[in-house]
Order: structure tokens, then sequence, then C-alpha cells
């Protein structure tokens, strides 16, 4: 497979399966059947543990949020008083 090729089967399952955000960058381009067993599989976990699964977004968000505000004072000049 050459670049293109992965490019598009990562933005192929980023698009269509948000649940499985991950690039898959492997030998073998990731086909739409076996996506769609894993998004089904994935959904019907978050389906069970949705109080999990919203905690976790939940602090993964505010996490990125906290990184990204430090990421920021820390690229940005500081601000002479």
């Amino acid at each position: 497979l050459d670049l293109c090729d992965r490019v598009a089967a990562a933005r192929f399952s980023v698009v269509y399966y948000p649940t499985v955000a991950v690039p898959h960058l492997g030998n073998e381009v990731w086909n739409e059947a076996r996506l769609s067993r894993v998004y089904s599989a994935l959904s019907m976990f978050y389906r069970k543990r949705r109080g999990l699964a919203a905690w976790l977004c939940l602090r993964s968000g505010l996490f990125a949020v906290l990184a990204w505000r430090r990421l920021r004072s820390w690229l940005l000049p500081r601000q002479s008083p």
C-alpha cells in the first residue's frame, strides 16, 4: 500500500466510524465489514456502560483542555508586567 491508500483508509475510519478514530496504518486496510463489526461491538459496550463511557469522555476532555492551556501558556511568550 502506498501513502495515499493509507491516508484514505484512516480518513474513512475517522469519518464513518468516529468511535474507532484510530488511523489503521497496518499492512492491510481494514475492510468495511471488520470496521462495522468493531463499531457495533464498541457501541454495544458503550450502551451497557454508558455512565463509565460518559465519565471517561468527561475526564479525557478535561485533560485535553488542561493540556491545551498548559501548552499554549508554554508556547506563547511570557507577558512582561
